[in-house]
């Protein structure tokens, strides 16, 4: 997804794994980290809205503050409120800093 010159891509595998690579003026940063790990019962239609409604949370965000730059350092899990991990820049993005 493109935002002016920002630039977001996350890949998603079957294994529960999130690749991301962030782009904006100031440069590039990328990473892998593990959203959750599948078992046999599980039910996926529950944990893909879940990462939707955490990526989309993710998305309005970045949308708000016009750079990608200081959300490098968000980590999205299955298991916590992807909130815990935004506030930071939530906050600092009604402050104006973002």
């Amino acid at each position: 997804m493109r935002n002016n010159y920002n630039l977001i891509q996350i890949s998603v595998k079957q294994t529960g794994e999130l690749s991301y690579q962030l782009t904006d003026m100031l440069g590039s940063t990328g990473g892998k980290q593990v959203y959750y790990e599948y078992r046999e019962s599980d039910d996926f239609a529950h944990i893909i809205e879940k990462f939707s409604d955490d990526f989309a949370r993710l998305y309005k965000d970045f949308l708000l503050s016009g750079t990608l730059h200081d959300f490098c350092g968000i980590k999205l899990s299955y298991g916590e409120d992807a909130g815990v991990g935004l506030e930071e820049y939530e906050s600092c993005i009604s402050a104006g800093c973002l």
